[in-house]
């Protein structure tokens, strides 16, 4: 069996330098997911904000319907029912 030898300074920068790439790795697969997440999340936001500024604008339409309408009323009950 052979005898563990000691621990030289190469040895050691070897590991620093095998360490190092490894955490490298670590944070770039991190980041992509962090970024596909945002991807993701900013093409859902988008499309919810599209759906809030659609009802927006159909309520506004209906809104102004409303309005119309109510007028329109007015205007034949100040006339006495004569349109």
């Amino acid at each position: 069996m052979e005898q563990p030898r000691p621990v030289t300074t190469e040895d050691l920068a070897r590991l620093k330098a095998e360490l190092l790439e490894a955490l490298h790795e670590m944070e770039t697969r991190l980041l992509r997911a962090f970024f596909q997440y945002q991807e993701h999340a900013d093409i859902k936001f988008r499309n919810i904000s599209a759906d809030v500024s659609n009802v927006n604008a159909a309520a506004e339409l209906r809104l102004n319907n409303l309005e119309q309408r109510v007028v329109e009323i007015e205007k034949r009950l100040m006339l006495g029912g004569a349109a």
